[in-house]
C-alpha cells in the first residue's frame, strides 16, 4: 500500500473502486459517487452497545440513506482481507456492476437536496423559533450597539 499525502478528494476521485471504513467516508465517498466497500469492526462490547442503540440494517451511510444495500458492507468477523479484496474485486471486474453502483451513489446527493444544509437547517431553527416564543427579550447586537425590537 501507498500514502499518497495532498487533496484526498482529488486522489480520491480518480479511484475505480474504495476500500472505506463505515461512517462519514462512506458519505464523502458516495458524493463522488466512487464505488466502494465498507468495513467496520469493534470491540465485541462495543459493538453489542453500538447495535442496542443503533437501530438500522445498515452502517454505511449511502445505504441508510437509500433505504437498501448498495454499497457492499463487512463488519466485524465478515471484515477480512479476503472478502473485502473479492468484494473490490468484483467492481473492478464487473463494469455493468460498477456503472450501477455510479448510478445508485449519485441518488445520495440528491437525497441529501443541495449544498447550504448547515444554513437551510439554521434558517428552519430560527423560523421555528421565531414562531414559537415571543419576541419580547430578543436583542440585536451590531457594531457596538444593542437595539430591541
Amino acid at each position: 500500500m501507498t500514502v499518497i499525502p495532498g487533496d484526498a478528494y482529488t486522489i480520491l476521485s480518480r479511484c475505480a473502486v474504495a476500500l472505506v471504513k463505515a461512517g462519514t467516508a462512506t458519505l464523502e465517498t458516495a458524493l463522488l459517487s466512487i464505488p466502494m466497500v465498507a468495513a467496520y469492526r469493534l470491540s465485541t462490547l462495543s459493538y453489542w452497545v453500538a447495535l442496542m442503540v443503533a437501530h438500522t440494517r445498515f452502517i454505511a451511510m449511502p445505504n441508510i440513506l437509500l433505504g437498501q444495500s448498495v454499497v457492499p458492507e463487512f463488519r466485524q468477523r465478515e471484515a477480512t482481507g479476503e472478502r473485502l479484496a473479492a468484494a473490490a474485486l468484483r467492481i473492478l471486474e464487473d463494469a455493468t456492476y460498477a456503472a450501477d453502483l455510479r448510478v445508485q451513489l449519485g441518488r445520495v446527493r440528491a437525497i441529501l437536496g443541495p449544498p447550504g444544509a448547515v444554513d437551510r437547517a439554521a434558517a428552519l431553527v430560527l423560523a421555528e423559533a421565531s414562531r414559537t416564543r415571543p419576541q419580547r427579550g430578543i436583542a440585536r447586537v451590531a457594531a457596538g450597539s444593542v437595539a430591541a425590537p
